[in-house]
């Protein structure tokens, strides 16, 4: 989950700095990061806590990533 939050974070990043509409791609990483976390929560490899932990991290790294380098 940590990837699909840093992907999510990564175009948030690039939408910002770039000042570009990326609704299209924002939206389809969202569907695809639900799925696979649905999945994993319904096959039980991960709980929730694990989920949304990594998915908030992964996002949360990537944008913060992107808005310090560029506003520096």
């Amino acid at each position: 989950m940590v990837a699909h939050g840093g992907l999510l974070g990564t175009f948030l990043g690039l939408g910002y700095i770039l000042n570009q509409d990326l609704n299209f791609f924002i939206y389809g990483i969202i569907l695809i990061g639900g799925i696979t976390a649905f999945a994993r929560l319904k096959l039980k490899a991960h709980s929730q806590f694990q989920v949304y932990l990594g998915y908030l991290l992964g996002v949360l790294f990537m944008l913060n990533l992107f808005v310090f380098k560029f506003w520096t």
